[in-house]
Parts: structure tokens; sequence; C-alpha cells
């Protein structure tokens, strides 16, 4: 399985690196910017994306700011959309990009986002 994960965050990314060591089998391709998710996007087929909402060092960022949700237009108008866990700790902007895919929101590191995050690999 292939997964995006979109974060800014390195202690993030490092938690997620860490707690996905036990499951080799993935490929995991990481983003920090709405930019390089979208290029990946272009490239690679994903199963999974895992995506923040606030990007750049930036938090509670309007929506239409360099954020997690213009990844969302890109996967919402794609032919294969990958399963999607949105992470962010913005309730406003996570809300939206939910709304946008349907998707769940999850915190990260929540023992839920754990759970989903596991059961959505297996």
């Amino acid at each position: 399985m292939r997964i995006l994960f979109l974060d800014d965050d390195r202690n993030r990314t490092g938690k997620f690196i860490s707690q996905m060591g036990d499951w080799p089998w993935h490929t995991v391709d990481f983003a920090e910017t709405a930019q390089e998710a979208k290029d990946l996007l272009a490239k690679h087929r994903y199963d999974l994306a895992s995506l923040d909402h606030d990007l750049g060092g930036n938090v509670f960022v309007p929506s239409d700011a360099e954020s997690g949700y213009e990844v969302t237009k890109v996967i919402a108008a794609a032919s294969h959309q990958p399963a999607v866990i949105v992470h962010s700790f913005n309730p406003t902007g996570a809300k939206r990009m939910c709304d946008k895919l349907g998707a769940p929101h999850i915190p990260f590191g929540s023992d839920m986002y754990w759970e989903t995050l596991r059961r959505t690999l297996a």
C-alpha cells in the first residue's frame, strides 16, 4: 500500500515514522507543503492520505491560504481517490476538508488515529 502523509510539523512526521516502523510493507511519501503533496498525487496512486490543514508553520490559517484544503480539491477531482484521514488540529479547516471528501476528522496522535490507520491499512 502507498500512503501520502502531509504535515509540516517534523515532530509529527517523526512520530508517524516511529509508529509505522512495524509496517514495512507500506510505502510512505511525505510532503510538507500543499504543492509537494499535489506533485506526489500527480505521480503516484495512493491507497491512503493522512492530511494536515495548517502548513508553512502557520496555525489556524484560513482555508484559502497554503493549506491541506488545496490538496483535498485535487483528491476530490481525481479519478482515483484514496481513503483519507484528516488529522489537523484546526477544527474549522478540518471540517471543510472532511466535508469536501466525506473523510473522517481524527486528530493526529490520538488512539483513534492509530486504530483507524491500522484498520484502513489492514
